[in-house]
């Protein structure tokens, strides 16, 4: 294992004790920490605090209700986000001391916790810390070809710019009214969508923007537009953004992960490309640019910028999971499940990780450790619609079909527009001995999408078995008719 870069930890006044044991452990495994050993508070260690921040390269924050709460807390992280912003190769890592509600915009880092957002003992947490300050492991040799497609990591914009202006405050005399401000979820910075008279620009679902905003305030407007899931009204703030300081690598990278939103990857790898030679050390943009050439099925090109990320950041969970989707795009089942255990070892609670675990052990046709690793990721995420199919389709191949078709109907709960849950319940359905059940699953499936061959191909089959031949040569009438040039 090599050394860890140093660390800063910050922690409120009344976790002391835990974190004076959390330190002890990560010193014993040869990490250079520093914190306020003698609990004197920021305004007596000022010009320490600044010099030791900004020399380490790891900032590590301890969550507790006390340390939501304290505004000094919130002048220490803003400030290391700042400088991550700064320095994009920077490491923040949060670790769950004791249960409570992390603010949403500290939520983008690596939180460390137990099942369920648990609290970590000291012990847990700096093993936690270690392994993911850690060099990535070697791995195994390839395994055959693959049997499910695992889900895209999707790709992360930078830090709303409101928690940088008040990391930027917290030096001057405005301090206190910065840190007040975030406390109250109102940055200073933000600003909502306001009617400017007839000539404002145009945006979706007729909103408009001052005609004043700065790329800054287009950028935060942007930023909470991702996070709401709204990646048009979000694209269109980015382009303001870009449109008035094209120099900020932070305003292409949303822009690309808004363009990764709507599916548009090709021209997602573009805006992550001009993010790298903007800044080419920006760990977040090699993982977009690994996302987008993995949805375009350019496995190997994906693979190499997921590995130029986790040089950059080897604490990036995401990253981790992404590289096993590359690898599993390449057939390398082994390897993926490998990359897969590891971003588990940093976060066991990450239902994407489980589920690629999941996918890989499809490939290497370990069925039943398959279905455990769904169950895993369907623990953390019930509704993780994915981990529900592929669960049923393990099931299917291990005979155990009373659950398989539990499974599904879980999905189509869930969804009831999934065609190939659809096909996968007739299916089950058939194996049970439920003929005239199936054919109504295998109707739905074809209803949502008549040139879906798969289904009716089992159509058809199971027609014949039954021997209703003349609704069998029906069926194939209709499905030559309706996927002949498709």
């Amino acid at each position: 294992m090599a050394r860890a870069a140093p660390a800063f930890v910050s922690h409120a006044r009344e976790d002391t004790d835990w974190c004076r044991a959390f330190v002890e452990e990560l010193r014993r495994v040869g990490v250079d920490v520093w914190y306020d050993e003698r609990d004197i508070g920021y305004s007596g260690l000022m010009e320490e605090f600044d010099r030791e921040l900004r020399a380490r390269p790891v900032y590590i924050v301890v969550f507790s209700p006390a340390a939501v709460a304290s505004r000094w807390l919130w002048r220490e992280v803003t400030a290391a986000i700042n400088l991550k912003d700064e320095r994009s190769d920077r490491v923040i890592l949060g670790v769950v001391a004791a249960p409570c509600d992390v603010p949403l915009l500290w939520r983008e880092y690596h939180n460390l916790a137990g099942p369920n957002g648990a609290g970590l003992t000291p012990a847990d947490a700096a093993s936690r810390v270690a392994r993911a300050l850690a060099v990535r492991p070697t791995v195994p040799l390839p395994h055959e070809a693959p049997i499910m497609r695992p889900r895209p990591v999707a790709p992360t914009a930078p830090t709303p710019r409101a928690a940088a202006h008040a990391a930027q405050a917290y030096t001057q005399s405005a301090a206190q009214s910065a840190a007040q401000a975030a406390l109250s979820g109102e940055p200073t910075t933000q600003l909502p969508y306001v009617p400017s008279g007839p000539h404002a620009p145009s945006m979706p679902n007729g909103a408009t923007y001052a005609s004043n905003e700065s790329a800054e305030e287009a950028w935060d407007r942007a930023t909470d537009l991702l996070a709401q899931g709204r990646a048009a009204e979000a694209l269109a703030a980015c382009d303001r953004a870009v449109a008035l300081d094209p120099a900020q690598p932070r305003f292409w990278n949303s822009k690309a992960a808004a363009l990764w939103g709507l599916g548009r990857h090709a021209e997602a790898l573009d805006t992550y490309e001009r993010v790298l030679t903007l800044d080419p050390r920006d760990s977040r943009a090699w993982r977009g640019k690994g996302n987008a050439l993995w949805s375009l099925d350019r496995f190997t090109e994906a693979l190499a910028a997921y590995d130029q990320a986790l040089a950059l950041d080897p604490a990036d969970i995401r990253a981790w999971t992404a590289r096993g989707n590359g690898l599993w795009g390449l057939g390398r089942h082994a390897e993926a499940l490998s990359a897969y255990d590891y971003a588990i070892a940093l976060d066991p609670a990450y239902s994407a990780a489980w589920y690629g675990k999941g996918v890989a052990l499809q490939g290497l046709g370990r069925m039943e450790e398959a279905a455990e690793a769904f169950d895993r990721a369907l623990e953390i995420d019930p509704r993780y619609i994915s981990a529900w199919h592929n669960k049923a389709v393990v099931l299917t191949t291990l005979k155990r079909y009373a659950d398989a078709l539990d499974a599904y109907d879980h999905v189509l709960t869930l969804n009831p527009r999934l065609v190939v849950s659809w096909h996968g319940k007739g299916s089950v359905l058939g194996d049970l001995g439920r003929p005239d059940e199936a054919l109504t699953a295998y109707d739905r499936a074809l209803a949502l999408d008549p040139r879906y061959t798969p289904g009716w191909n089992n159509k058809i089959a199971l027609l014949e078995t039954l021997g209703r031949t003349a609704e069998a040569d029906e069926a194939r009438r209709q499905r030559g008719s309706l996927t002949r040039g498709a």
